[in-house]
């Protein structure tokens, strides 16, 4: 009787722990599509954007209960992201920039915070009218993902803001 109320704990246990990781890999999953899948106004918008660029993925994502559309996309030789709402708003640009493109206060708060670490991306990003820059450093195998201000104050994380969020950001593409 022992032995099979042991396997019964082990199966429900196994079951549990299936059942958790389906939950997390569905919640990490991401909804490609296409242009055409879009409302027309963020169709429009998009192409306004990424004009003379090249859309690398589109994805469809709710943030903070809302509906919105991720697009990854270069030109030239930058890489860049917008958020279209499906009315057609642009929420947020985020551009990959080099060090030098930066004001001076951020430059120093970078040099600073990553020390002898390795910055790996450094992007402008625009929401609200308002710009802030996102970097990613890499410490040994750790990575550090700070938001600076212009004036180049460390802006606090917010408070839903995790590490999965960050996936693929910094990441070495060579």
């Amino acid at each position: 009787m022992h032995k099979v109320q042991i396997r019964l704990g082990l199966v429900t246990l196994a079951l549990a722990i299936g059942f958790t990781m389906a939950a997390y890999a569905a919640d990490d999953k991401k909804d490609e599509v296409s242009l055409a899948q879009l409302p027309d106004a963020a169709q429009s918008t998009v192409n306004n954007q990424t004009a003379g660029g090249k859309i690398e993925t589109i994805n469809k994502e709710t943030e903070d209960g809302k509906l919105q559309y991720e697009v990854k996309f270069t030109k030239g030789d930058k890489k860049m992201e917008i958020n279209v709402a499906p009315d057609g708003n642009v929420l947020a640009i985020e551009e990959e920039v080099v060090i030098s493109q930066v004001p001076v206060a951020v430059q120093k708060t970078i040099t600073d915070q990553a020390g002898a670490g390795t910055v790996k991306k450094i992007a402008k990003v625009t929401e609200a009218g308002k710009d802030h820059f996102e970097v990613v450093v890499v410490n040994k195998d750790k990575k550090q993902w700070l938001n600076i201000a212009t004036d180049g104050t460390v802006m606090p994380k917010e408070k839903d803001e995790t590490e999965k969020e960050h996936k693929g950001h910094g990441e070495d593409k060579d």
